[in-house]
């Protein structure tokens, strides 16, 4: 039996957004910049969903556009690394639901795909032990899953559907990367699932729900903002959306416990790196961020 996590605070404790400013920030944005550089540009079109994230054999160029070589981070070159880092980063089975019961991922424009992400984090050795023969209810509804998240034992908990399990780094995560994540809380709070996300131009993530802050923090780093990306909360359907636009240099505490999505109506890819925390001590050096506007419906 694995040792249970105490719970936090719920959504209700804290307003949707906060932010600190990053002082290192311009090292952050240049490591990912380069992991970024060295991603194919059409890597997206070689995965037929939104959950195949890494690595196809293409996924990564032995030269890219600048002639720069990737250096493999295990040094066995591309095919022992390639198969090193058979990794994937599915956001649905952290999501609760959609408000339509469909993927909430779409786009008119886009394939899937378009939403991707190159984890920096995978599920750790030892909860990969404790799930080997474990019963897990595949069935179970999103509330079961939730009281599940709470107790830890089955039928209702796995932990490849529990962020918190996911504190093992990838190679993907290299020394600058461990260092930032091992140091994002200052009180010694563990980091889980950590990613670098993408969202291609006219993509949206349609409303849904995660698991609140009572499990995690979550937060937002953007790495290349756009003027066209935001993010929207509201408390339920009988109040408006908050909208939000971040900026560069701050990370962000997302209070993805409230019904949210996010668009990106720009031309150019937005790229954010995504840390969660399990705590929330930290939160108290973050100060509370306004709206820059309100709506009604979320696709206007």
């Amino acid at each position: 039996m694995v040792e249970k996590h105490k719970l936090g605070l719920t959504k209700r404790h804290f307003p949707f957004v906060l932010r600190r400013k990053l002082y290192n920030f311009d090292k952050l944005q240049k490591t990912c910049l380069d992991i970024i550089s060295n991603v194919d540009d059409d890597f997206s079109a070689q995965f037929n969903d939104a959950e195949k994230i890494i690595p196809d054999k293409e996924f990564f160029k032995d030269t890219n556009k600048y002639g720069n070589h990737f250096c493999y981070p295990n040094n066995g070159g591309k095919e022992e690394y390639l198969k090193e880092t058979k990794k994937y980063d599915s956001d649905s089975k952290f999501q609760l639901n959609g408000v339509d019961g469909t993927n909430f991922v779409k786009s008119n424009q886009a394939i899937y795909g378009n939403y991707s992400v190159v984890a920096f984090q995978e599920i750790s050795d030892e909860m990969v032990e404790y799930s080997k023969d474990l019963e897990y209810n595949e069935d179970s509804t999103p509330y079961q899953r939730q009281r599940g998240m709470i107790s830890m034992e089955p039928p209702y908990y796995h932990p490849k559907y529990d962020e918190r399990s996911y504190t093992k780094f990838t190679p993907f995560a290299s020394p600058d990367v461990r260092d930032f994540l091992e140091t994002f809380s200052e009180y010694g709070e563990q980091s889980c699932r950590s990613s670098l996300v993408k969202l291609n131009p006219k993509m949206y993530l349609s409303p849904h729900w995660d698991m609140g802050p009572e499990f995690a923090s979550r937060f937002q780093i953007p790495i290349v903002a756009t003027d066209g990306m935001e993010m929207g909360f509201r408390k339920n359907k009988n109040h408006p959306w908050k909208v939000y636009k971040f900026e560069e240099g701050y990370a962000y505490f997302v209070n993805t416990g409230y019904e949210h999505y996010a668009r990106n109506d720009d031309e150019t890819t937005r790229y954010q790196v995504r840390v969660c925390v399990i705590g929330q001590r930290l939160l108290w050096d973050y100060n509370e961020v306004e709206p820059n506007f309100e709506k009604t419906n979320w696709d206007d």
